[in-house]
């Protein structure tokens, strides 16, 4: 029994075939289908920036569908890279993938360039390129300086505006404080202005009463000359026909 058809990329795995006899039971067989190639190999991020001292760490996912031989990690001269005190080579494997990995540390200048994982099988080679871009400390520090001195100005212009948000409400609070003295003062302006002239109205009244009262007398005086006789008091004095005492005080 057999399937002949063309096998592409989703074809890739394993199959089981099943066999069955009512006398022996069932027979089981695992088969694995893989493509025949070239490693391949998974495109990732390839350009890394770092600063000196720092280190970085490469990753080159290979495909397991493939069969795979070698991997190795080169540098841009061809020179083999091999695990020390300057470059760590670990591999570990992830779903259907092979995670070949190139650790760098304590970078220098010199480490700037090109990194190649190459990997090998029967049917050829395939590869794929890294490249390391290395600052020098003084971009850091300008970079952090930057970085912390936009912050900084941040947090100014911050404290600044809140310190004019709270003024503005400073001025509007102590406005309406003013508005509302202003026009208390000048309601008890105006209640002692009509006080005053209620004051100035009765006193007006008063001093007619009193001139009226005055005139009176004075025209009673005037009418009644010759009929005024003068009494032991200097005060007092009395009429002719009316022994009714008045008085000369007003």
């Amino acid at each position: 029994y057999y399937i002949d058809y063309f096998i592409s990329n989703q074809h890739i795995g394993y199959y089981i075939c099943s066999a069955y006899h009512y006398l022996f039971g069932t027979f089981n067989r695992t088969i694995r289908i893989s493509l025949k190639g070239p490693p391949e190999i998974i495109e990732e991020k390839q350009i890394d920036t770092v600063y000196i001292g720092q280190s970085v760490t490469f990753v080159c996912s290979i495909s397991k569908d493939i069969p795979i031989q070698e991997i190795y990690w080169l540098r841009e001269d061809q020179s083999k890279l091999n695990s020390n005190d300057k470059y760590e080579i670990s591999e570990n494997e992830d779903n259907d993938l092979i995670k070949y990995k190139l650790l760098i540390k304590n970078i220098l200048l010199s480490d700037r360039g090109s990194y190649i994982c190459r990997g090998l099988n029967q049917y050829g080679s395939s590869q794929t390129i890294f490249q390391l871009k290395v600052n020098h400390l003084k971009h850091f520090f300008i970079q952090r300086l930057f970085f912390y001195g936009s912050i900084i100005i941040g947090l100014f212009i911050s404290v600044f505006f809140i310190i004019l948000i709270f003024i503005y409400h400073y001025k509007q609070i102590r406005n309406k404080r003013i508005r509302k003295k202003s026009s208390t003062t000048d309601e008890t302006i105006s209640s002692l202005a009509k006080q005053q002239d209620f004051i100035q109205h009765d006193y007006h009244q008063d001093n007619n009463s009193i001139i009226h009262q005055y005139l009176n007398d004075q025209q009673f005086i005037d009418n009644h000359t010759n009929d005024v006789l003068d009494s032991c008091q200097h005060d007092l004095f009395y009429l002719k026909n009316n022994q009714k005492r008045y008085s000369t005080v007003v």
